[in-house]
C-alpha cells in the first residue's frame, strides 16, 4: 500500500460520478478535458486504481462480459469522506513541465530555424487541442459536459479556462514569430536588443496595471 496522492484523488473523483472498469478510467482521461491538465500514463492510473483499492476508499467487484473478465471499481462510503477532505484542502499550485517552452527559452544555444521549428510545433499541439475540443462540443452525441448532466456546469468552467490558455498560445506563438522575423540569428544583436527594450517596458506597465487591479 503506497501514499496516497493527487491524483488518486483526482481518480477518486471520477469514481464519485459513477463506477468504472480501470480500461474504461484510462480512455476517459485521454478524450476528457483532464488531459490537457491533469496527464497521466495509462500504467500509472492503473497503479493508482489499485492503490484506492487497498486503501478501503474503493470497492473491487469482478465482472464477466462475454469471454471477457473486468474490475469494476465503487467508491466506498470511506472513499467519499476521503474525497470531501481532500476538495477541501489548498490544492498545490500550478506546475508546468513544457519542453518545446524550454528549448526556446535556450534559442541562443541553436540556430533561428530550429527555434521557429519549436515554435511551429508548439502551434500544431495548440490547435490539435481546439480540434479536440471541437470535436467533445460539436460532433460527439451527447457533446461533452453532457456525459453527466448534473456536472455539467462545473465542466464548462475548466473547458473555458482551456479554450482561453490555447488561444493565448496560439497568438503568443504569432507574437513571436512577427518579433524575431528581422532577427539575423538567435544570438545578441541591436534588433533583439530593441526588442527586449520595448518588452520589458511592456511587461513593466502592465504587471503593475494587473497588481493595482487585484492587490489593491
Amino acid at each position: 500500500m503506497k501514499k496516497l496522492t493527487s491524483t488518486s484523488y483526482v481518480l477518486l473523483g471520477q469514481l464519485g460520478i459513477q463506477p468504472w472498469s480501470a480500461y474504461a478510467l484510462t480512455k476517459h482521461f485521454q478524450r476528457s478535458l483532464l488531459r490537457n491538465f491533469w496527464p497521466r500514463a495509462e500504467s500509472h492510473i492503473y497503479d493508482e486504481i489499485k492503490n484506492l483499492a487497498c486503501h478501503k476508499l474503493v470497492t473491487v467487484k469482478d465482472e464477466v462480459n462475454g469471454k471477457r473478465q473486468r474490475s469494476i471499481y465503487t467508491i466506498t462510503r470511506k472513499g467519499r469522506q476521503a474525497l470531501n477532505t481532500w476538495v477541501g484542502e489548498s490544492g498545490k499550485s500550478r506546475i508546468v513541465e513544457w519542453e518545446q517552452l524550454a528549448k526556446i527559452s535556450y534559442a541562443d544555444y541553436g540556430t533561428k530555424e530550429q527555434m521557429l521549428d519549436h515554435l511551429q510545433g508548439v502551434r500544431a499541439d495548440a490547435l490539435e487541442r481546439v480540434r479536440h475540443m471541437y470535436t467533445l462540443a460539436c460532433k460527439t452525441d451527447p457533446p461533452a459536459g453532457r456525459v453527466f448532466p448534473h456536472r455539467s456546469h462545473i465542466g464548462i468552467l475548466t473547458g473555458e479556462l482551456v479554450l482561453r490558455e490555447l488561444e493565448m498560445i496560439l497568438a503568443w506563438v504569432e507574437w513571436v514569430e512577427a518579433e524575431i522575423i528581422n532577427w539575423p540569428d538567435t544570438q545578441y544583436s541591436e534588433v533583439g536588443e530593441q526588442s527586449y527594450q520595448q518588452g520589458v517596458t511592456s511587461i513593466a506597465k502592465r504587471t503593475e496595471a494587473i497588481l493595482l487591479k487585484y492587490e489593491s
